[in-house]
């Protein structure tokens, strides 16, 4: 059966490509998501396909759906999310309109994680031909909401929906999809807030700059050591600084940094 699905992705290439192309034109930039864009695109895949679905939304336009093959226990859930981050600088074209050059697609979600969802929905095609061979379920999620948390997406469907499995498989984009993982790092986001005193640029001792008191925070954290073991299976902690703003113009001293 291994070849015999191998065989069949392959001869599916200009499919998946295909699959991929849509999915990357829909922009699902989370926030704000949208990700009813990227739904529309697998939900016209399943309805092609007689491949039963429904679709989960716990804010209108925060769209999760989720294929239904095969029937009993046990059940193996496969999920893609359907968001993406920020393109971001330095492409030389649309990040929305995919590009295939040398083998490889260029877009924003190329392989995180909308490549990985064309290839998993000529999958369930496949499956979905061979259903009567199948001894159990296979549940195929594109999820919402993943890039910040999930709350949105697959938690909302396991607490809120009861979508089960017994077992899962992220097909995501941790080590270029050439190893296993059996657990994955948690995320803190700190939204951190500086207020200080506007005055006149010329006269800054009549104010206090919330951007510098904000430098002075960030140097700390940037040379905090993290007081926690690593877990053997992942890689140290880490830190990241992603954005920081602050200040109405270059001759005010600034009563307000966000970071």
């Amino acid at each position: 059966m291994k070849e015999i699905i191998i065989n069949y992705i392959e001869s599916q290439e200009e499919e998946i490509v295909r699959l991929a192309t849509e999915l990357i034109g829909a922009n699902t930039v989370n926030p704000p998501g949208n990700e009813c864009l990227a739904v529309n695109v697998v939900e016209k895949y399943f309805k092609t396909h007689g491949i039963q679905y429904d679709i989960f939304e716990k804010i209108k336009g925060r769209t999760n759906i989720v294929g239904y093959i095969g029937s009993g226990n046990p059940i193996l859930l496969v999920a893609c999310h359907l968001d993406v981050v920020p393109p971001g600088d330095g492409w030389n074209t649309d990040p929305f309109k995919s590009v295939v050059k040398n083998g490889r697609i260029y877009g924003r979600g190329a392989s995180d994680n909308k490549g990985q969802m064309a290839s998993m929905l000529v999958l369930a095609r496949f499956l979905k031909e061979n259903e009567s061979k199948l001894n159990g379920s296979f549940l195929l999620v594109g999820a919402a909401d993943e890039e910040k948390g999930s709350s949105l997406g697959m938690k909302y469907l396991l607490d809120e929906c009861k979508v089960t499995a017994d077992f899962a498989i992220i097909p995501d984009v941790a080590h270029n999809m050439r190893m296993i993982d059996v657990g994955e790092k948690g995320a803190l986001f700190l939204n951190i807030t500086s207020h200080g005193k506007q005055a006149h640029g010329s006269t800054p001792e009549k104010g206090t700059n919330a951007i510098w008191d904000m430098i002075e925070l960030l140097n700390q954290l940037k040379n905090i050591k993290f007081k926690c073991l690593s877990h053997e299976l992942f890689t140290p902690p880490t830190l990241n600084l992603g954005t920081i703003s602050g200040g109405v113009a270059t001759n005010i001293v600034a009563a307000k940094c966000e970071a």
